[in-house]
């Protein structure tokens, strides 16, 4: 925008702005101070060229209104006279630069330049800031879902405490749960609308967990009142006919919080043990049998079984959150075997994993590729000694299969050369880095193609290839068949069993 009262400067700065500045649009022009702000309004420039002695209040007053307003504002001062006592007016005013007429084109056209580049600077800042505090806030949401969906099993130690303590502001060590479990609809958004209304009064965390909502209340006196406002709003919540149903565990230290969320779960209304044998006691053989197993192959069958045991007796709601859990206590097992909790972390979170997925085939399928990383990662740390780049190496293949992964890049992610790992392969495994990549994705392929819920074009992409071609000629190549040949693999034109 150009404010200034005589014409031909008006006409002048308009004409250059227009046929030597293409990365620069003008968007109003201006001859007093009240129409600047006016027009700033409509317009919103990100540019200003403002003369000082202009009718009614002047440049640098209309410049004082505007920047509370506009902050983002570049502002170029133009006078006729150089004088100091207005410069240093508007030097708190954050004026970019100080133009005396008369102004030559050059001098006119670069300081519209170096102002352009000041604009682009504030936009990038400003951008930052708001992604920072977006990401702040999406962190947060991630740790405070972290911290709930830990307490259903695991005795927190003092460090964890310590870091969860400090990152939500909790006022004691003290602490107690309380679950929500409803059959309505949209009840994640209805869930959010309790603990809006129960943060009111209380200092709360709350998270979805298979279906239902977790909250945990910091320490306050009288446990018994946060469980009756609770009850109080899911009652007012519920419309008629719908089935709510709310629990409270005790008051609980941090390191023993866990069994707060027990109780809470023993008390809820739906029954959660089955002819006198609790969930512990049904998935303990399941978990011994993962930990002495050999191959997938050997444990597979009898995990399908548990999950068919777990359908036949839940809803798919209520076996999604016993999936969830139960993968959650094997990579723990594994990580204590392994005595390196972070060699066991699956490359998915099974909580958004399963929990998303709508059919039971898409949670079978998921499972059993978590199910074959973490039997596999075990057998290879029980049975080999491979050097450590090696091991590394085996293990980012593992969890990044699915993004475009070369011998150099790995080499360098395991910090040796692609020489040296590529000789690593053959020396302990008798094959090359290539074969290897490739009988991981082919793996997770298979059980994809199992499913039978993706195109072959999708699952080549799914698991690492940019190619759907080269992708059959390699599963042909390495399986005897085509990808559309897989056994239980259905044509792509034939419907599906609930079509």
């Amino acid at each position: 925008m150009i404010v200034d009262d005589e014409e031909p400067v008006l006409e002048s700065y308009a004409f250059m702005i227009e046929h030597d500045a293409p990365q620069l649009t003008l968007c109003a022009q201006a001859r007093s101070g009240f129409e600047a702000i006016a027009l700033a309004h409509q317009t919103r420039p990100d540019i200003v060229v403002m003369d000082i002695g202009i009718p009614g209040i002047d440049g640098l007053e209309t410049i004082k209104e505007l920047q509370q307003v506009y902050p983002e504002t570049v502002f170029i001062l133009s006078t006729a006279y150089e004088r100091f006592d207005l410069a240093q007016r508007a030097i708190p005013l954050g004026v970019s630069d100080y133009l005396v007429k008369p102004i030559s084109r050059k001098t006119f056209l670069d300081t519209l330049g170096r102002a352009r580049t000041l604009v682009d600077e504030r936009r990038k800042r400003t951008a930052g800031r708001i992604a920072g505090a977006e990401r702040v806030g999406e962190a947060l949401v991630v740790e405070e879902r972290n911290l709930l969906h830990l307490l259903t099993w695991k005795s927190l130690d003092e460090a964890e405490w310590t870091h969860y303590r400090s990152l939500f502001s909790l006022s004691s060590d003290f602490a107690y749960l309380m679950l929500v479990q409803s059959d309505a609809p949209q009840n994640e958004r209805r869930y959010g609308e309790i603990v809006r209304q129960l943060s009111r009064r209380y200092q709360c965390l709350s998270a979805g967990w298979a279906q239902m909502l977790i909250v945990l209340v910091s320490d306050v006196a009288g446990a018994d009142s946060a469980a009756e406002k609770l009850h109080e709003i899911t009652a007012a919540t519920a419309a008629p006919g719908e089935q709510w149903a709310t629990a409270n565990g005790g008051r609980r230290r941090y390191d023993e919080l866990y069994r707060s969320f027990e109780e809470a779960l023993g008390a809820l209304p739906e029954p959660h043990q089955h002819d006198g044998e609790t969930w512990e006691q049904r998935i303990r053989p399941l978990r011994n049998a993962v930990a002495r197993a050999v191959s997938f192959e050997e444990v597979h069958p009898q995990f399908c079984r548990y999950w068919d045991e777990m359908l036949s007796r839940d809803p798919l709601t209520v076996a999604k959150g016993r999936m969830v859990a139960l993968f959650t206590l094997l990579q723990t097992d594994l990580g204590e075997r392994l005595g390196d909790p972070a060699s066991a972390r699956l490359p998915g979170d099974p909580v958004r994993e399963i929990m998303l997925q709508d059919q039971r085939e898409g949670v079978l399928g998921w499972a059993g590729r978590a199910l074959r990383t973490l039997v596999e990662r075990e057998v290879r740390e029980r049975t080999h000694h491979w050097p450590a780049p090696l091991t590394r190496a085996v293990r980012c293949i593992d969890e990044q299969y699915a993004q475009p992964l070369q011998l150099s890049q790995l080499a360098e992610q395991c910090g040796v050369s692609a020489g040296y790992l590529s000789r690593l392969f053959s020396e302990n495994l008798a094959t090359t880095f290539v074969d290897y990549l490739n009988s991981v994705r082919l793996h997770a392929a298979e059980e994809l193609l199992a499913e039978n819920r993706l195109s072959v074009k999708e699952i080549a992409y799914a698991v690492g290839y940019q190619d759907p071609n080269y992708f059959s000629r390699i599963f042909k190549k390495q399986r005897g068949v085509t990808p559309t040949s897989f056994p239980t693999r259905r044509s792509e034109h034939e419907p599906s069993p609930s079509q």
